[in-house]
């Protein structure tokens, strides 16, 4: 170190994002060891309308992870979620084409992935 340097020490993040098709999409405090679906269960849990075999989450590090056959095969609920996660619970596409479903799913990770960004910068 010399004069004039700065250090910079990022904040950790103390949260854990909901976000979707919940009763109550919100930040949850982070509590070690809490499965997914509990973080789940504190937003109001998935609403009638969402798409419970494609919850997935996005890692506070960028990565995505879950859905189609579920996170680490027990699925996003039995997942353990870390600071700075953000667990997505996509909406059921109504049953017109394939072509429109892909691109309403397409359209809800680009969604996540934004706030998950945004959520980062703030930090």
């Amino acid at each position: 170190m010399r004069a004039g340097d700065t250090i910079y020490i990022p904040k950790v993040p103390t949260s854990v994002m909901v976000d979707g098709t919940v009763y109550n999409a919100t930040a949850v405090a982070y509590k070690p060891g809490k499965p997914g679906g509990w973080y789940l269960g504190q937003a109001g849990g998935p609403s009638n309308t969402a798409y419970k075999k494609g919850i997935f989450v996005i890692r506070a590090d960028g990565s995505v992870a879950g859905a189609a056959g579920g996170l680490f095969s027990g699925g996003v609920e039995t997942a353990e979620l870390r600071p700075g996660d953000m667990a997505v619970v996509p909406e059921k596409a109504f049953n017109a084409n394939s072509r429109w479903k892909r691109i309403l799913e397409g359209s809800q990770v680009a969604y996540a992935v934004g706030i998950a960004i945004e959520v980062a910068r703030t930090f």
